[in-house]
């Protein structure tokens, strides 16, 4: 019967009690996302942010109890607001463009916190004297992220955690470059870790081929050495988790 209401609660033609449910989850899911995109919130103001999630709601419908990933297509709804429905001269625009960007931070964040929380071996034992990779047990831990970006996402959130900076101005002379972080919770602690490029692209193929087949690749074309020292640095930043 509950499912049967998550399917109708989108109508328009409701009983009233009916509608009395589908406003009260409506409004549940709209501050469900309001508590993950917190900075988006506070850069665009609330009649913005209202407008986008009831606009979300209705495209994005909520199918399941676990409200844990509702809300991962919110970076997706923000670019086709801003290059569909904003007008081209809208003044806005411009100071805009960084808002989906900044929605996939957001989501990392909450994420990472949803997510398992890993203990990480390599900072309690005494191996790194005598550590082969070959014989070890290494992922990349669910639920952490990877995010590329031409906008310095964490400056931008980080002024938004406090009024005193002028916020308008700040975002519309940020720089453009090549950002890269990883993103995850690892014994009990939220870590934000900007990478480089090379290191990015390493823990990329790692979580996409698992950690053998990057490890036999390395070994295939001599790259062996490099590739230790580039797996012994991230595992004692926890952005790999060597298990027992």
């Amino acid at each position: 019967m509950q499912l049967d209401m998550l399917e109708n609660i989108y109508h328009d033609n409701l009983n009233q009690k009916q509608a009395i449910y589908s406003h009260h989850t409506k409004t549940t899911l709209a501050n469900h996302l309001e508590t993950i995109y917190v900075v988006c919130h506070k850069m665009v103001g609330s009649s913005f942010f209202k407008k986008a999630c009831l606009e979300y709601l209705r495209q994005y419908y909520l199918t399941e109890y676990d409200l844990t990933f509702y809300g991962g297509f919110f970076s997706e709804h923000l670019t086709d607001i801003i290059e569909h429905k904003l007008p081209k001269n809208n003044i806005k625009k411009e100071g805009l463009n960084c808002l989906p960007d900044l929605a996939k931070w957001e989501w990392a964040i909450y994420q990472a916190l949803c997510g398992p929380n890993y203990f990480n071996v390599f900072h309690h034992a005494d191996i790194l004297s005598k550590f082969d990779v070959q014989d070890k047990r290494i992922i990349f831990p669910e639920r952490c992220i990877l995010l590329e970006s031409k906008y310095p996402l964490e400056k931008i959130w980080c002024a938004h955690q406090t009024e005193a900076m002028n916020q308008k101005e700040y975002v519309l002379n940020i720089e453009c470059g090549e950002y890269y972080w990883w993103i995850g919770l690892v014994e009990g602690k939220l870590l934000i870790h900007p990478l480089t490029k090379l290191a990015w692209l390493f823990l990329n193929e790692v979580k996409n081929k698992g950690f053998m087949p990057v490890l036999e690749q390395a070994l295939e074309t001599n790259q062996y050495f490099n590739f230790t020292d580039i797996l012994v640095d991230l595992l004692m930043k926890g952005q790999l988790i060597l298990l027992e």
